[in-house]
């Protein structure tokens, strides 16, 4: 992939870029819900990606929603899923990037995307939030938190600008989730971001 995108030659240079007080070297990521548990997180660096979004992922480990749950849209040329956060839970994340970097010394940008876990009642999704934070605030080199569940979405945005929410003494993570957070909210309102 790396020399496809012409990632690794002369030309590589170019794309560089520094944004909220990290070095990317390309601009080609790898989205979050590809590598919710950060199995195959050493991989991506040597694929050639500039950065690389694991999770989602929620302080308690959760099966997600009952099989089937992928489907092919076949008139719309497209697949819908309702994977319901599947993931071994923050622990168990935070476990392996230590086992995968023991010096937490990334080779790229490593972001952790966030999400509530399904057990948690929705008046306690900031502590929710938190917990997972702080098992993992050392070891993302930025943090989404991950709104995008429709029927929860209003309440959840809710919580993210109240106060109960906090992000600690940990200014880059939360200057970039400020950062994505106005982004997603004008790229959803331009009517360009369609999640179901």
């Amino acid at each position: 992939m790396a020399n496809n995108f012409c990632l690794r030659n002369h030309q590589a240079a170019k794309l560089a870029q520094s944004l909220w007080g990290l070095s990317f070297t390309n601009p080609l990521g790898l989205a979050a819900g590809f590598d919710k548990d950060g199995t195959a997180a050493r991989a991506w660096p040597l694929m050639g990606f500039g950065f690389a979004e694991l999770g989602t992922v929620t302080y308690h480990a959760q099966p997600g929603n009952p099989k089937p749950r992928m489907f092919r849209l076949v008139s719309d040329n497209a697949a819908l899923n309702r994977m319901g956060f599947n993931n071994g839970g923050a622990a168990a994340l935070s476990t392996r990037l230590d086992m995968h970097w023991p010096e937490r010394t990334y080779p790229i940008p490593i972001g952790i995307n966030l999400g509530k876990s399904k057990v948690t009642a929705l008046e306690d999704a900031a502590e929710d939030y938190r917990k997972s934070l702080e098992l993992l605030k050392d070891q993302g080199s930025y943090f989404v938190v991950n709104l995008s569940r429709p029927r929860h979405r209003r309440h959840l945005r809710h919580c993210a600008t109240c106060t109960r929410l906090q992000f600690g003494g940990h200014h880059r993570h939360k200057h970039y989730y400020q950062q994505r957070r106005t982004a997603h909210t004008n790229h959803h309102r331009n009517g360009q971001s369609r999640k179901r």
